[in-house]
């Protein structure tokens, strides 16, 4: 099969070349989150998706986070169904969130934004049918 990457993409692996074929058309430092799945999930290409101003968000298993490997062993068999925990962790000089849930097998969420204000909203507005007009939230999405 030949892969085919875009002429400055680094050359990843096949399921990470779909990805950065198929990204080519999302504009380039404009806060666009870009969500794929396991399958695609590399620590590369979420770092070369950042270096070009796309924030990414994935479930990439918990093994292919080297640093996580004994705390993934240890402490998360222990734990009850549904148990999740974050940290903060540093992969090819990017800062990454790191969520790691368990629930079935284990999986890791992994977030990569410079800090958890880099992906809030700052504007958000939202039709009032009671008043019917547009009012102006000042807490956004306060219960998560």
């Amino acid at each position: 099969m030949l892969c085919v990457v875009p002429n400055e993409a680094p050359d990843l692996d096949a399921a990470a070349n779909a990805v950065l074929r198929l990204s080519q058309i999302i504009p380039s430092h404009q806060k666009h989150i870009l969500y794929f799945v396991n399958f695609h999930a590399t620590l590369p290409l979420m770092v070369y998706l950042y270096n070009r101003g796309i924030y990414s968000l994935e479930t990439i298993r918990a093994n292919r986070i080297s640093k996580r490997k004994r705390f993934i062993d240890k402490e998360i068999p222990n734990q009850s169904r549904g148990y999740a925990t974050e940290d903060v962790d540093s992969c090819y000089g990017v800062e990454l969130l790191i969520y790691l849930y368990e629930i079935h097998c284990t999986y890791v969420g992994v977030l990569l934004f410079k800090s958890v204000n880099d992906c809030t909203p700052k504007n958000v507005s939202r039709y009032d049918r009671t008043q019917k007009k547009r009012s102006r939230l000042s807490n956004y999405n306060s219960r998560v």
